[in-house]
């Protein structure tokens, strides 16, 4: 080999471990990158704490099952997560706190819209999150599900 070629070999792996090095620092002092958009759980504790702090119902209809169906979260851009619960008869359960996910099934639940026909919403407010109740299921049976929510012991 000749010599400029050595000394471009030995540029190019200073450069590299320079720029690993510089990565390294960066990861170690900043941390790991935040996922962007929404995000699936498998669990109540896949929700990181940035997202809110989850909540679970103690009183659940014959019709809905535990664990939920789906389990969706976000930090970034704006925070939130989202529990939904669904029945064989098609009632759904969506309990949740912040953005809602863009595949909500009855979002102007969620603003001045409205809710569509069928669905009716809740809220109540856990320490620093308000979370709502959206859902099929009748008026009596919604309110003991919101006021017998909790939060999860993840």
């Amino acid at each position: 080999m000749t010599r400029p070629a050595v000394g471009a070999i030995r540029a190019t792996l200073w450069t590299a471990g320079l720029f690993l090095a510089l990565l390294g620092a960066d990861r170690l002092l900043l941390g790991a990158d935040r996922p962007q958009g929404w995000q699936q759980g498998l669990a109540l504790a896949d929700i990181p704490a940035e997202a809110g702090a989850p909540l679970e119902p103690s009183y659940l209809p014959a019709a809905l099952g535990w664990p939920p169906q789906r389990i969706a979260w976000q930090v970034l851009p704006q925070p939130g997560w989202w529990l939904k619960l669904a029945s064989s008869l098609g009632d759904q359960a969506w309990i949740g706190a912040g953005a809602a996910p863009p595949d909500h099934p009855a979002l102007s639940c969620l603003d001045d819209r409205g809710c569509p026909k069928g669905w009716h919403a809740l809220s109540r407010r856990f320490g620093q999150q308000t979370v709502v109740l959206v859902t099929t299921l009748p008026a009596r049976a919604a309110h003991r599900m919101l006021d017998g929510l909790r939060l999860s012991a993840r």
